[in-house]
């Protein structure tokens, strides 16, 4: 196929995995209410339900901030504290979350959490979730509320959803292109 051709293509996969991703709309912003009473929003998660439990999966960095203040997500009438057990990947040992390979925390919610979620959001269930990590070509979605873009005025709260979006291909394929990655993840 040509080159335009083969980014119609594309154009019309991303648009599909944007439109029809059920993790977009299960993804919330996660603030934190410091003991100063000053808010910050501090990271995003995902809800996901699984065995008829549903999980806050988050980054362990965002974790790291819960000796700082209570946690808050969006609730029906307005954001809600953050219960539940929770579990992340430990500290490396040199004491910097940027050594840390995996970054991976979730919040096992209690019932009185999951009772006061706001409706409009999605709980994704695991038969949502790709896992396969050894496919030829793969489409890939990200989603999350970046701190950076947040504005907090207050307990006025203004952030939005940043989607990201592209597929995966094997680094033959850049270089029968000429192309080289602009980044390697390595896990």
């Amino acid at each position: 196929t040509s080159f335009a051709e083969g980014l119609r293509h594309l154009h019309g996969i991303i648009r599909t995995v944007v439109e029809n991703n059920p993790t977009f709309f299960a993804t919330v912003p996660v603030m934190c209410l410091r003991l100063s009473q000053q808010l910050d929003q501090i990271g995003s998660g995902v809800l996901i339900q699984i065995n008829n439990r549903v999980f806050l999966l988050t980054a362990a960095h965002v974790i790291d901030h819960y000796e700082n203040g209570d946690f808050l997500i969006p609730g029906k009438e307005r954001y809600v504290p953050v219960t539940g057990k929770c579990l992340s990947s430990p500290m490396p040992l040199s004491d910097r979350r940027l050594d840390d390979r995996l970054d991976v925390a979730c919040v096992w919610l209690d019932d009185n959490c999951v009772d006061h979620l706001d409706l409009s959001r999605v709980i994704v269930y695991r038969s949502d979730v790709y896992l396969d990590d050894s496919p030829e070509r793969f489409e890939y979605g990200f989603a999350g509320f970046p701190f950076r873009k947040s504005r907090v005025k207050g307990h006025l709260i203004k952030t939005e959803l940043c989607i990201m979006s592209g597929m995966e291909a094997k680094k033959s394929k850049y270089e029968a292109l000429k192309l080289k990655p602009k980044f390697h993840i390595v896990i």
